[in-house]
């Protein structure tokens, strides 16, 4: 469902409206959470109206689009998180208890999500989208369902989930993002050693209608894309379209005068000059000095400065459809993708696009930068392309395990469970950074990851953020709290009985030997067996 919007510029732009239904299971979202983030689980559960209105609105490589959540259902234990009910309850949702069926606390939160799931599919109204807010892999069968019924499939965790899961969705929302989500705390901020701060903004100019136009544009690099940022004053007032009247223009000139530097401006290049003037300028310089009034034709108005040229509009892109499929690919993945499988991907949506050397640039990677420059890319083999705002250089595969060949165990767990391929060298720098970290600051998840990373970096590690949180996340599921300043060697165990939970939750046949050279990769060497 769509309805079209009209841009500045003119064009007709399209905004889909997506028709929704949400399912929470609550004891599961809330005991990731809390695991992960104390701070976070609390705001999941005393303010869904806050996320639920956050989820309503977003935009993918397809355009913007709006959610209507037409079903929204809960399903929590009363006997355990009964606090949390009247919360969701106004927040609009259907909350259906699920009481502990047997003794060892089993409720029948699943099968009662799933029977509503199914229900919803069945609908006279039709649902574009289902929400499953679980990172149980139960529910994989479920959303499998749903794809197969051409319903868009959104998942959103808050504890690891396995990749099969995760695989069946159009979209992820993981543990980080959801934490961020509920507490409005934004994870991507980099230190000033890492990042300097950006040169103040020149301040509007005035105009009579209170409203300030800019003097240029900032581009995704942060760069400005308008002229010499260095012009006076006056010349930025006629660039604005600002006039003074006469009385400003008689004060103003009659103060320089009286320094000495009247008419004076500056150039771009600092030097200064003069603006022309009329012949009046002698004459009003005398009555100045007098006590006379001016007359109307003794005043000089500076000359407006000439517009600047107005700039092309950027060029259509050469393939449309590449550039979606591209964007779509590239936004939903949930790790760096390889150059091979996006070029893939940009033919598959329009075989004609790589006829012409890919539009004439010679070849793919030129072509991915010129056309979809939001993404970044390496061409270092085999070549990947990610998610500029989730994952960095640091986070390829290549990078991660560049000093070692990973042995045919550790590619299946990088593959199967997605731990970051980090060397045990690597892992042992990260461990023991982590460890002197929280011993020397209070933990705070996204604070104590930045620091973790620059340091990491400033050591020369190849460690991204994702790979800390990742790590951290681990940590903190396996039930160690890094508020009590664990060792790096408690980190390490930590970490490494998290990584063999995943790999067994994944089916993944290990022998006693696979466990203890994963806990000697992972663990960094730290571990004392």
């Amino acid at each position: 469902m769509t309805s079209p919007s009209t841009s500045p510029s003119g064009a007709t732009e399209t905004t889909r409206h997506l028709r929704a239904a949400m399912f929470v299971d609550f004891d599961n979202v809330y005991i990731g959470l809390r695991r992960l983030d104390p701070a976070a689980a609390e705001a999941f559960a005393s303010d869904p109206g806050h996320w639920l209105s956050e989820l309503e609105t977003g935009s993918d490589a397809d355009g913007d689009f709006t959610r209507r959540f037409l079903v929204r259902s809960c399903y929590l234990n009363p006997s355990v998180f009964s606090q949390f009910r009247p919360n969701f309850t106004r927040a609009g949702f259907q909350v259906v208890d699920c009481p502990s069926l047997t003794q060892q606390g089993k409720s029948s939160a699943d099968i009662n999500l799933v029977l509503d799931a199914v229900d919803a599919l069945a609908a006279q109204t039709r649902y574009e989208e289902i929400v499953i807010v679980s990172a149980d892999a139960d529910f994989t069968p479920l959303a499998q369902r749903c794809r197969a019924d051409d319903r868009r499939v959104t998942i959103i965790t808050a504890s690891p989930a396995a990749s099969a899961y995760r695989a069946v969705a159009d979209t992820v929302i993981t543990a980080d993002d959801l934490a961020e989500l509920v507490t409005g705390a934004s994870t991507d901020g980099d230190d000033e050693h890492h990042a300097p701060a950006p040169a103040p903004a020149q301040a509007p100019s005035r105009s009579r209608g209170g409203r300030g136009r800019r003097s240029g544009t900032t581009t995704s690099a942060g760069t400005s894309a308008a002229g010499a940022t260095g012009a006076s004053a006056g010349t930025a007032a006629a660039e604005t379209g600002d006039v003074l009247d006469a009385t400003e223009t008689l004060e103003a000139t009659e103060a320089a005068e009286a320094s000495g530097t009247a008419g004076a401006t500056t150039t771009p290049s600092g030097t200064a000059s003069k603006p022309k003037t009329s012949r009046a300028s002698g004459s009003r310089s005398r009555k100045a000095s007098g006590t006379g009034p001016l007359e109307p034709s003794e005043i000089v108005v500076p000359e407006r400065a000439a517009p600047p040229k107005a700039t092309a509009p950027p060029a259509a892109p050469l393939s449309p459809v590449a550039r979606r499929a591209v964007l779509k690919r590239v936004l939903s993945a949930d790790r760096p993708l390889t150059l091979g499988s996006v070029a893939q991907a940009a033919q598959k949506a329009d075989p004609s696009v790589a006829d012409d050397s890919w539009g004439g640039t010679g070849g793919f990677a030129a072509w991915l930068a010129q056309e979809v420059p939001e993404v970044g890319a390496s061409s270092r083999p085999p070549g990947h392309v990610w998610d500029a705002k989730r994952f960095g250089e640091a986070d390829l595969p290549g990078a991660a395990v560049a000093d070692t060949d990973p042995s045919a165990l550790q590619r299946q767990v990088i593959n199967v469970t997605d731990v970051p391929g980090l060397s045990a060298e690597n892992y042992r720098a990260l461990l023991t950074t982590l460890a002197d970290d929280v011993a020397a600051h209070p933990f705070e998840r996204a604070a104590t990851s930045r620091r973790v990373r620059n340091a990491c970096q400033d050591a020369g590690v190849p460690v991204g953020r994702s790979t800390v949180n990742f790590v951290i996340s681990g940590i903190l599921y396996g039930g160690t709290e890094l508020g009590d300043s664990p060792s790096a060697a408690d980190l390490a165990a930590a970490f490494a009985d998290n990584v063999v939970g995943l790999c067994r939750g994944a089916r993944m046949e290990l022998t006693p030997g696979d466990v203890a050279a994963l806990r000697a990769w992972v663990g960094g060497g730290l571990i004392e067996d």
